[in-house]
């Protein structure tokens, strides 16, 4: 789920809705080919979440884009 960025606060805690990390920065992600990547808090993202209906026409963001697998798109570099 992409509602909110990478450690992205509520109040003084971490977010539920959202990936969070004791790492200063961003965090470490797994990705499907089993490779992990330390993606940045500061990587393109837009509030929104990809979770609902029809999520494949709101997906806007690299962040978005990375978190899901079935949209035929590809990344690239990000």
């Amino acid at each position: 789920m992409t509602y909110n960025g990478i450690n992205a606060l509520a109040g003084a805690e971490h977010d539920v809705r959202g990936f969070s990390s004791n790492h200063v920065g961003g965090a470490h992600f797994v990705f499907c080919d089993g490779s992990v990547h330390f993606l940045s808090e500061n990587i393109d993202y837009k509030k929104g979440s990809v979770s609902t209906a029809n999520y494949l026409q709101n997906i806007n963001s690299t962040f978005q884009r990375l978190a899901v697998r079935d949209d035929g798109q590809v990344v690239g570099e990000f």
